[in-house]
């Protein structure tokens, strides 16, 4: 949730807003970063989003009919935190691997083989 949702939320509720309704928002926006995400870790592009800081929403307890919603997009959450993890550790790999394969640069001594055959 963004700051200026968070400071929404508090005014909301200074004003007697309905809880039930800015769970829902949360869940919603909750729902959103998930879903970017997930397409960023699908996507092939180099480019990375800004990093943007979290902040958690002044709410009181979650109302007992969105209990299952919560829970299901934090099990989206940790399945995707795994997954990238994974594909971190597959980068790390990767580049590790590429790391290793010459290139000719200078500084580097380089394999000869000689035939003496002949």
């Amino acid at each position: 949730m963004t700051e200026e949702r968070h400071l929404q939320a508090v005014e909301a509720a200074a004003q007697g807003a309905d809880w039930s309704a800015a769970w829902v928002d949360a869940l919603n926006e909750l729902e959103l970063q998930v879903d970017q995400a997930e397409a960023l870790l699908r996507s092939e592009s180099p480019e990375l989003p800004a990093p943007v800081a979290w902040v958690p929403p002044a709410l009181p307890p979650i109302p007992p009919d969105l209990v299952e919603r919560a829970r299901l997009v934090h099990a989206r959450q940790l399945d995707l935190a795994a997954r990238m993890t994974r594909r971190m550790g597959d980068l790390g790999r990767q580049a590790t691997l590429a790391g290793r394969i010459e290139t000719g640069a200078a500084g580097r001594a380089r394999p000869v083989l000689l035939d003496q055959a002949c």
